[in-house]
């Protein structure tokens, strides 16, 4: 608390200082001019504070400063609410006003930055199915879509049908630019071609990445020690994460049933072993030198510790699977259910992204933030990945290459100082997060996100099918790959067939 509050009192004064300085240039310093606030201001037009990076001298793009597109209409084709109960709509793309939410302003702020940078103004439009409306206006020669925010699924059909541009032929974009995710162009280009990618422009694949949610109040009373210092010990692994899970059950009811009054180590849904195996380095493919996808997750590093992930999430005695939970009609989906199981104390660990920690804003008991587990101290580094669902970009054919490339690299660069710092200090780690530890998890979180084509792309079903054998409660994973590899292989080279 200390730390917390001579941070905030540090912050209170250089901001006294800034708005002291500006008093002399004209303008009305309690309700600054939105539009130049992204250079210079911390505070939006009703007076609150809104996260922009001052800290160091700014990174401009490269454009020319003469750009001027003459008033035109710049719309966003976007994920509307009907996508994942709207866990995955976009929200930080189009604002019409400000109204005192801290990423709203920073978005309000960033676009007439923009809108005033380039003489455009900024539009969207909320699609329930963005792959099937650019079909339509592609098909049409439409051009009323200047750039595209489709989940991750449809955006790699868009690509293979032909139906957006390859980034990197993009006239202003700079994909070398800290705005632009290097691991993302790394990891989803096919052939060097790039075809959708993540950016500060948007901070769905930052909500999307998945990590542990750990609740504090079970691991006092369990004894469990502090789960942080295994992180900084480097001593952060399945075994140890294991041994925990396995330290939690108690039959609160006494009927010597599992059911949901239950007290357990984790919420099980199917995909969760795929994510470990993420966190453990494994990937269902890898782009060679040349950039085409080779089929990776056949290791035998795989196969051992896909048993341990087996001989934990396979055992109901300290597992929970949400297949078997019973929700009530008080509850959108079963899955908001068991978060309310875990705000309640029913959980000690659940799997997740950060886009779910509204839900636990009033949850009684303390939690905390904790990085997917290596799988043993001899792994360099941590690994993490975004659900599919999530929002990512793309730039339909039917574009004005010029006016599109230099909107997004113009939104891209404003947006690392406005609206990412909006989303990781404020958002996040002032509003939701509870601790100073998990703010460095964040960080370690974000540091090391990857990206697996083949997640995106189903090839041959090698994308899900380890999820189905969770739901079988098998461990049959090599002989199941085993099936389905030559299926796997010829998806693959379809693909790549298509972009060349």
């Amino acid at each position: 608390m200390l730390k917390r509050l001579l941070i905030i009192l540090i912050i209170f004064s250089m901001l006294f200082a800034l708005l002291s300085g500006c008093s002399g240039n004209g303008r009305n310093n309690s309700t600054p001019d939105a539009k130049n606030t992204g250079d210079s201001d911390s505070a939006d037009g009703n007076g609150n504070e809104v996260a922009v990076d001052n800290t160091t001298e700014r990174i401009k793009p490269d454009l020319p400063d003469d750009l001027n597109f003459n008033g035109d209409t710049f719309t966003f084709l976007v994920t509307g609410p009907a996508y994942g109960f709207g866990y995955y709509e976009t929200i930080d793309i189009y604002t019409e006003e400000q109204n005192g939410e801290t990423l709203n302003d920073a978005v309000y702020i960033r676009n007439r930055n923009v809108e005033e940078k380039l003489n455009i103004n900024i539009a969207q439009y909320k699609s329930d199915r963005v792959s099937n409306d650019v079909k339509k206006t592609v098909s049409a020669g439409d051009n009323s879509y200047d750039a595209i925010f489709g989940d991750m699924y449809e955006s790699s059909g868009m690509a293979q049908n032909k139906l957006v541009m390859n980034l990197k032929e993009m006239p202003y974009i700079d994909l070398d630019k800290p705005w632009w995710d290097k691991n993302a162009e790394q990891d989803l280009s096919v052939k060097n071609k790039l075809y959708f990618t993540v950016s500060d422009i948007s901070t769905m694949a930052k909500a999307c990445t998945r990590l542990l949610i750990f609740n504090k109040k079970l691991v006092k009373d369990f004894e469990l020690g502090d789960p942080y210092e295994h992180v900084k010990n480097n001593t952060w692994t399945f075994d140890v994460y294991a041994k925990m899970v396995k330290s939690v059950y108690v039959d609160v009811n006494g009927n010597g049933q599992y059911d949901d009054e239950d007290i357990y180590g984790v919420i099980r849904e199917n995909h969760s072993p795929y994510f470990f195996s993420v966190g453990f380095g494994e990937r269902l493919t890898t782009n060679d030198g040349n950039g085409y996808p080779q089929i990776t997750y056949n290791t035998d590093r795989l196969y051992d510790a896909i048993n341990k992930i087996c001989d934990l999430y396979f055992d109901d005695s300290i597992c929970r699977g949400v297949e078997n939970m019973k929700h009530t009609a008080n509850f959108t989906n079963v899955y908001t259910y068991a978060r309310s199981l875990f705000s309640n104390d029913r959980f000690l660990f659940h799997l997740a992204g950060p886009l779910i920690l509204e839900e636990f804003r009033d949850m009684e008991s303390d939690f905390g933030l904790l990085p997917m587990p290596k799988l043993n101290e001899s792994q360099p580094r941590y690994y993490h990945t975004t659900d599919p669902d999530s929002a990512i970009l793309s730039i339909p054919i039917t574009c004005d290459p010029n006016k599109t490339g230099a909107a997004l690299e113009a939104m891209a660069a404003e947006s690392m100082y406005t609206v990412t710092p909006a989303y990781n200090e404020t958002l996040l780690k002032r509003k939701y997060v509870r601790d100073d530890e998990s703010e460095f998890i964040l960080d370690i979180v974000y540091a090391s996100r990857t990206y697996d084509l083949c997640r995106l792309f189903g090839w041959g079903g090698l994308n899900f099918l380890m999820d189905g054998l969770t739901a079988k409660k098998s461990r049959n994973l090599a002989s199941e790959i085993e099936k389905i590899y030559n299926k796997t292989q010829k998806a693959i080279d379809k693909t790549v067939e298509a972009f060349e």
